[in-house]
């Protein structure tokens, strides 16, 4: 028994390095917590190579190393089986994602994040924010909502 395809104690992949277990026909997280750092430019990988991956108990990724990028490639395998409990964001940014249809996803501190189960691929984008020409728009409709509420009321005496 090869104690290293599953281990016993939480996996941590820093920001920029590579935790390769490509030679492993499998790799269990199921049992482990698993923090992953996100940095500016890259974040930690864990290649499995064309082995199988199991997920499971809890990801953190910590974001502790700056600003995020557009994407990134978080493991990769062959095949991926199981399902992280959940997916928590530690560092600049704080909270919990939350999973439906296989994608963890979240909004927080300006910026929205998507986990795909299936691939590792982390995307995060800038949150939307309104133009300020339709923003306009909704405070006049809204004003003019007020105005005519405000003729329509009767007088009190």
């Amino acid at each position: 028994v090869d104690d290293f395809s599953a281990p016993t104690t939480p996996v941590t992949i820093n920001a920029g390095a590579t935790l390769d277990t490509s030679a492993k026909a499998a790799y269990s997280l199921a049992g482990v917590a698993t923090t992953i750092g996100v940095g500016p430019a890259t974040a930690g990988f864990f290649n499995a190579g064309a082995g199988t991956l199991t997920l499971g108990n809890s990801l953190s990724l910590d974001f502790s190393s700056g600003s995020p990028a557009a994407s990134y490639d978080l493991y990769d395998a062959g095949a991926v089986s199981g399902n992280f409990s959940s997916v928590t964001l530690t560092g600049l940014f704080s909270g919990s994602l939350s999973l439906g249809a296989g994608t963890w996803s979240g909004t927080f501190g300006g910026y929205d994040f998507s986990l795909a189960q299936s691939t590792g691929l982390l995307s995060i984008a800038v949150s939307s924010v309104p133009e300020p020409a339709n923003l306009a728009l909704v405070m006049g409709a809204a004003c003019l909502g007020l105005l005519a509420w405000r003729k329509r009321r009767p007088a009190s005496v």
